[in-house]
């Protein structure tokens, strides 16, 4: 079993940063894609081609939201501009329901299921662990959602990005930190 090393995560930044100054079409899409195959070394799962396929079709699946929570942000951001408080809230609503279903799907699935399971299983699995987890499925829904809506230089597409991998470190903070004193 492969393990997650200070140099993977130096080499995925030096790319995310690529990606962010070139504004290479379509680049948060792929930093999100390359991040969850890396995050499989960070959550401690079998890295194996069976799994990259597995997180890669669920990458596949979880685009047509992301491209729609995306678009949900641009419109808060362009509303709380212009002082309009009713949509601003409407759309932030709407955001922090896209924001908790995605923390689920890219972050919880690696802590909750096994990639082995189907995709389907993995979404049942998901959802059901709610009940028992739902404190600290807000409170990181939370995090995430206040990384994507507060303003500051980054395009809001890799606002999301940004705000999914800082949940995988912060729930993987140990993890981190082990490869930080290495």
């Amino acid at each position: 079993m492969a393990t997650l090393k200070l140099r993977h995560l130096l080499l995925y930044i030096f790319c995310f940063a690529v990606l962010v100054l070139t504004q290479f079409p379509g680049g948060a899409l792929l930093a999100l894609f390359l991040w969850m195959q890396l995050a499989l070394l960070l959550w401690k799962k079998n890295y194996n081609l069976k799994n990259q396929i597995h997180y890669a079709i669920h990458f596949i699946l979880l685009i047509p939201g992301l491209l729609i929570w995306g678009a949900v942000n641009s419109f808060f951001e362009s509303y709380s501009h212009q002082n309009h408080l009713l949509f601003s809230i409407a759309y932030g609503f709407l955001s922090f329901s896209f924001c908790f279903i995605y923390t689920l799907l890219t972050v919880f699935n690696y802590a909750f299921t096994q990639p082995e399971s189907s995709i389907t299983q993995v979404y049942r699995t998901c959802f059901q662990k709610i009940k028992t987890h739902r404190f600290i499925i807000f409170y990181v829904s939370l995090i995430i959602f206040l990384m994507t809506i507060v303003r500051y230089f980054l395009p809001v597409d890799y606002k999301i990005v940004v705000g999914i991998i800082t949940a995988h470190l912060f729930l993987q903070q140990d993890e981190l930190f082990k490869i930080i004193k290495k």
